[in-house]
């Protein structure tokens, strides 16, 4: 003999709340935008530089995550 336990809700509809944060930016605004974005990770769901850095400098970028991703921890 098998029981099966389900919620009373059960095959009721159910509508939830989505919201998606996203923060972009354009050349400077780019580089900006990711600066602010990788700071505050818990507020953003997306981070986009659209024709920003790596361009100029793949160093620079790859420390920027580092440095603001990861917590910047001395080595």
């Amino acid at each position: 003999t098998y029981q099966v336990v389900i919620e009373t809700s059960a095959g009721q509809p159910e509508t939830r709340p989505f919201a998606w944060r996203a923060i972009v930016g354009i050349s400077m605004g780019g580089g900006a935008a990711q600066s602010i974005g990788l700071r505050h990770p818990d507020k953003f769901d997306m981070i986009a530089n659209l024709g920003g850095e790596p361009g100029p400098s793949m160093v620079y970028t790859l420390s920027m995550v580092r440095d603001l991703l990861f917590g910047g921890f001395c080595t």
